[in-house]
């Protein structure tokens, strides 16, 4: 985001910036947002009949066609998670695979998830890693997770790690990953500093603690 600043300073060119996070523009640091100055337009989550001409079309392109029900089920679990990747990816695993069970859909649906999850652990560093699980105890222990708490917790988890990091890593989390949410952010001046509490979100906690273990 600074280098979107540094060319808008130069520029003057307008900007358009797509995201699936909805706090993005409260996520953005003071002097980028004030130059920026953008105005949020947020997309309605996809209706049922949106999601069923989407899947109609695609079938008309492929020449082919699934069972009435089938259908309905995949627009369902695509309808769940708001995502059209969903969708056309339950209608091509029945399709390549000539699988048109009801069973074996909602099965791959859940493998389909927690695969993408699977795939974001991987992904993850050492360090990220121990931060994950930080937040998933202080998640479990009910506690307030804020950032500062988050530092405080570093040495039980044997990391030596900045406040600039943290706060990198989280980001991260967020923006990348999908798997915090940031609540709030409070300023408490020079010696404290900005201060970002967060929340871990159920799906997340559940799948990276199946991870995690």
């Amino acid at each position: 985001m600074q280098t979107l600043n540094h060319i808008y300073r130069e520029t003057q060119l307008p900007i358009i910036v797509a995201s699936n996070n909805i706090h993005f523009i409260q996520n953005l640091e003071n002097d980028v947002r004030l130059t920026l100055f953008l105005l949020p337009i947020e997309f309605d989550p996809y209706s049922i009949e949106e999601l069923e001409q989407i899947l109609d079309e695609r079938l008309r392109l492929a020449e082919t066609e699934i069972p009435e029900e089938v259908k309905k089920l995949i627009i369902a679990l695509a309808k769940r998670e708001n995502s059209a990747r969903v969708l056309i990816e339950l209608a091509h695993h029945c399709l390549q695979n000539q699988v048109f069970d009801i069973a074996d859909i909602y099965e791959y649906a859940k493998k389909y998830q927690d695969t993408d999850y699977k795939k974001i652990f991987n992904k993850l560093n050492f360090t990220e890693k121990q931060l994950i699980k930080l937040i998933t105890d202080l998640h479990e222990a009910g506690d307030k997770i804020t950032s500062n708490k988050i530092i405080e917790n570093c040495n039980r988890y044997d990391l030596k790690i900045s406040k600039g990091r943290v706060s990198q890593v989280l980001n991260d989390f967020e923006n990348e990953y999908g798997l915090i949410t940031t609540i709030k952010r409070e300023n408490f001046g020079y010696r404290t500093g900005q201060v970002r509490t967060i929340r871990l979100e159920e799906d997340s906690y559940k799948n990276i603690k199946e991870l995690l273990e």
